[in-house]
């Protein structure tokens, strides 16, 4: 799944859903990098 260039044109809703998931990994990772130090 390439979340950026999907092969089929997602719905805004499954957009914005993906997005959203994807910011949260994101979000996530950055909060435990800084953690660990």
């Amino acid at each position: 799944m390439d979340i950026i260039t999907p092969l089929r044109s997602p719905s805004e809703r499954e957009y914005r859903t993906l997005t959203a998931i994807a910011g949260l990994f994101l979000f996530n990772n950055e909060g435990t990098s800084h953690a660990n130090g």
